[in-house]
C-alpha cells in the first residue's frame, strides 16, 4: 500500500542503483511503504522493525545504517529525517 510522503524521497535507487541491487523500497517513519520495486512487503515490514527496534541504539550512537547479511541476499537499511530506505542485494 502506497501513501503520500509529505518530504521528497530523497534517494533514487533506480537511477544509482547498488552494485547487485535486486530490489528497494523507501519507507516513511511509521513503516508505511511509499515507494517500493521488487522487495517484498514482508521484507520490507521485517526490516523496518528491525531499525525500529534499534532506535535507542540510534539515538545513543547516532547510527544511521543498519545492514542484515544472508547466505544469498543482504539488506541495507538507511534512513534520513523523513524515510527509511531498505536496498536489497545479492550477497559477495
Amino acid at each position: 500500500m502506497a501513501s503520500t510522503s509529505p518530504l521528497p524521497i530523497m534517494l533514487d535507487l533506480d537511477a544509482s542503483p547498488f552494485p547487485g541491487q535486486m530490489g528497494w523500497a523507501a519507507l516513511d517513519l511509521q513503516g508505511t511503504i511509499v515507494r517500493n520495486n521488487q522487495l517484498s512487503e514482508q521484507d520490507a515490514g521485517v526490516l523496518f522493525q528491525m531499525l525500529h527496534e534499534s532506535t535507542a541504539l540510534y539515538e545513543n550512537t547516532g547510527m544511521r545504517s543498519l545492514t542484515v547479511t544472508f547466505a544469498e541476499t543482504k539488506f541495507l537499511v538507511s534512513r534520513d529525517e523523513a524515510h527509511v530506505y531498505l536496498v536489497q542485494t545479492r550477497a559477495a
